[in-house]
């Protein structure tokens, strides 16, 4: 098991930090919200909060045309998480467009844990922790204590079979063997918010800034967008997966801009060791792949550094066919692989085909070397990435 960050009560059911056994529990549990059925039955709720964006981003244009699109991308996948996981939504696009308190939480208090919990790898935390400033320790706290209220707000509503929130999947173990503690549920409280909201508007983000960056990719994609739907009704959960060129752009942005840059850690448990990709690596070693390192590598992509969705396309160009395609592997794989990567795909989609459908794009100057400024951490450090957005005329 691979420590990431100082361990509190329940992360030993946590379904990140938790054991094989205990995860393949978890992992039946938060199953039942991740299957297609329970997809499909979600499809209307994407589509209100994608339609929703659409609308207060058109009334924010008519007050300033340059907005902050990762902030859009944010209030909407916020939204969106919190009343798929809590049945409760953030109410950032209700408001307008504007940052809920736990958003900005969530940002500061992730970099915090990721730092300290460096620290605990590398066996200095606790001989540090009492010279960290509490300034410093208080964003982490901010979002646990946040997060937990969450938990227990829905918690106490209890569960409910008419209800399809992932809490609720979690809840219906009260009355079967196996019952998570509440502190259990506050680590996968945590674990949703982050894992389900951030990464999606990451890529979504960094998708954006690298189409502007690639103005004959960008017009490609729009036009394929704009001439496959007659109106904007048309476009919704089901009918983006038909739109091959606009996936392999998605394809292209996981690739130059993971959501999670670094590889999630893993501790070698067998005393005597084990082989990992034919290197001997001793017992309690820990191992990962560095995401962005591998998908910006000569060695498996041409050209690694530019933006080329035809790559990922069937009639893939003669320059990119011993691409190592299969190296790209965002969501992980395995049994510890992203068990939201259905969700995630969907919200993608749809947003990003709205987004085209309905604006065209250009980079505000102060945002030109956006990429630049990223920081990586186990999620990214970013700042705004402001874009003239204007609206499509028919």
């Amino acid at each position: 098991m691979a420590r990431y960050t100082p361990l509190p009560p329940g992360w030993e059911q946590s379904i990140v930090l938790s054991d094989d056994v205990t995860h393949a529990r978890l992992r039946k549990m938060y199953g039942a919200a991740f299957t297609s059925k329970a997809l499909e039955e979600q499809s209307g709720l994407l589509l209100r909060y994608a339609n929703l964006m659409i609308a207060q981003l058109k009334v924010a244009l008519q007050q300033d045309p340059t907005q902050d699109v990762s902030a859009w991308y944010n209030f909407v996948t916020f939204d969106l998480t919190g009343e798929f996981a809590f049945g409760e939504a953030f109410n950032c696009l209700v408001s307008g467009g504007q940052y809920h308190f736990f958003m900005k939480t969530v940002f500061e208090g992730v970099v915090v844990g990721l730092q300290l919990g460096a620290l605990q790898i590398y066996g200095v935390m606790t001989l540090l922790e009492p010279f960290i400033p509490r300034s410093v320790m208080k964003p982490k706290e901010d979002m646990d204590n946040y997060a937990q209220a969450l938990v227990d707000k829905r918690a106490e509503r209890g569960y409910d079979p008419n209800v399809v929130d992932v809490m609720n999947y979690l809840l219906q173990q009260k009355e079967q063997e196996g019952e998570l503690s509440r502190e259990a549920l506050h680590e996968n409280g945590i674990a949703l918010v982050v894992a389900g909201a951030e990464t999606t508007a990451t890529l979504l983000t960094a998708t954006t800034y690298f189409l502007c960056r690639n103005p004959d990719t960008l017009k490609k994609v729009q036009q394929e967008v704009r001439s496959a739907f007659k109106s904007d009704e048309e476009i919704d959960v089901r009918s983006v997966n038909n739109l091959p060129y606009m996936i392999a752009v998605l394809s292209e942005g996981l690739r130059v801009f993971p959501p999670s840059p670094w590889g999630f850690v893993r501790r070698i448990a067998s005393k005597a060791g084990q082989d990992v990709a034919g290197n001997y690596v001793p017992h309690n070693a820990r191992v990962s792949i560095t995401h962005h390192a591998a998908y910006r590598s000569e060695t498996n992509f041409a050209r690694p550094n530019d933006f080329v969705p035809e790559r990922w396309m069937s009639d893939v160009p003669a320059e990119f066919k011993n691409d190592r395609r299969d190296v790209l592997q965002p969501f992980m794989v395995g049994p510890r692989g992203c068990i939201g990567k259905g969700l995630a795909y969907a919200e993608m989609r749809l947003l990003l085909a709205k987004m085209l459908w309905h604006f065209d794009f250009e980079l505000a100057d102060d945002s030109l070397d956006w990429y630049s400024t990223c920081k990586p951490y186990m999620v990214w450090e970013k700042g705004p990435l402001k874009v003239r957005l204007t609206p499509v005329q028919r």
